[in-house]
């Protein structure tokens, strides 16, 4: 059995969680363990399934997901972090650096680059906030 949550106590209600499998959990509600219709999946959440409905599951404390759907692909992992946009493009060569916002305006400077000579730019993202 693979592990679950690294922080078990970070899912609490109106958090996200990813699965196993990078699903975004949304999670809308933690009863009380100690309720005894709901004391091995208190977790209650939602995700959306590959063709955009939701679906609602039941979660153990610990972030094991109901055994109804048989998979270990669900179980929570760990808290959601948005993905950081990525904002700059670095364009490296041997004697320079120039960051550009767009993709394309980095490509067009490489090319130049290496139009000129300079064989070793090449282009790298650069994830800052925006």
């Amino acid at each position: 059995m693979s592990k679950c949550h690294e922080n078990p106590a970070s899912i609490m209600p109106g958090t996200y969680h990813r699965a196993r499998n990078g699903t975004k959990v949304f999670i809308q509600a933690v009863l009380e363990p100690f309720d005894e219709e709901n004391r091995d999946f208190p977790v209650f959440g939602a995700f959306y399934d590959n063709d955009g409905g939701i679906v609602y599951a039941e979660w153990s404390i610990e972030g094991r997901l109901d055994e109804y759907f048989e998979e270990d692909i669900l179980d929570l992992v760990k808290e959601w972090k948005e993905p950081r946009k990525i904002i700059r493009w670095l364009v490296k060569g041997l004697t320079f650096e120039t960051m550009y916002k767009t993709e394309q305006d980095a490509i067009s400077f490489e090319s130049s680059m290496k139009a000129s000579g300079d064989i070793y730019s090449r282009i790298m993202l650069i994830g800052y906030e925006e």
